[in-house]
């Protein structure tokens, strides 16, 4: 199957329900770089956004990482935020910033914790 959504890198599967091995969500960032959007990546969902949601960060998102139903992203700024898929929506769950700048990439220890590498070197562990 093929579909052109409007969006840019980075690009992440999450969700806690696969079928035949697919997560149940794909998390592409919006045009402009601060929000996601949410797309059904399941084989009978024909790729539809699920979510949009707006301005979910100040900065440009830098890196994506999901577990099970929730989502991390981390920006320009270093500020980690925590997501979660409720009732079909991508909600807000906390924000982090790790005071290091630029947030380059993230590692999921679980749905609370995760190591975030910075453009300064440090890796800092960050629980909500």
């Amino acid at each position: 199957m093929k579909a052109s959504i409007p969006g840019k890198f980075p690009v992440t599967l999450f969700g806690n329900e696969k079928v035949n091995g697919r997560s149940k969500y794909a998390a592409i960032l919006t045009r402009d770089g601060v929000g996601i959007t949410i797309i059904n990546n399941l084989d009978d969902g024909n790729f539809a956004v699920v979510d949009v949601c707006e301005k979910l960060h100040t900065m440009i998102v830098n890196f994506m990482q999901g577990c099970g139903d929730v989502l991390f992203s981390v920006d320009y700024a270093g500020e980690v935020i925590k997501s979660q898929m409720i009732d079909g929506k991508l909600k807000k769950i906390g924000a982090v910033s790790t005071s290091s700048g630029c947030g380059n990439c993230i590692a999921v220890v679980d749905a609370n914790t995760v190591f975030v590498g910075s453009l300064d070197g440090t890796i800092k562990r960050i629980h909500f």
